[in-house]
């Protein structure tokens, strides 16, 4: 997948790319790294409907080639080396999104497929207990 990043690019336009091909992953936008280790910093995400030239004080357009063999953490560097705008990966548990920070290491395919088997299996435990909990009831 190729996505193109140029400056009029809103970044919501660059998350929707990346997210019809990984539907259990998200990038998330931020004014800056993360310097003190701590991801918690909601009010640092940015909106996503401006352009990627209101974010960014440096980097290049482009086209950003995207694989599902390439490691997280790879792609977050790339984003903020090459295009000069600072993302994390975030993957989707239930109704919520977590930040990526022990799967790194994993590429995208993997997490992923990892993260959709996992939303799966919650799925159908819920579904269960919630049969078991209405036949309960008769």
């Amino acid at each position: 997948m190729n996505i193109k990043i140029a400056g009029h690019t809103r970044l919501e336009e660059i998350q929707q790319a990346f997210a019809s091909r990984f539907p259990f992953l998200k990038l998330e936008f931020f004014y800056d790294t993360n310097k003190d280790g701590k991801y918690t910093a909601n009010e640092r995400i940015i909106q996503t409907q401006v352009p990627v030239s209101s974010v960014r004080d440096s980097g290049h357009d482009g086209l950003f080639h995207i694989d599902g063999l390439m490691k997280v953490a790879d792609v977050e560097k790339s984003f903020t080396d090459v295009f000069g705008v600072y993302v994390q990966v975030f993957r989707k548990s239930g109704n919520v999104w977590l930040l990526t920070t022990t799967t790194d290491n994993y590429s995208l395919a993997e997490l992923n497929d990892l993260t959709a088997e996992m939303n799966e299996k919650v799925e159908t435990e819920g579904e269960d207990f919630e049969n078991n909990r209405d036949s309960s009831r008769e």
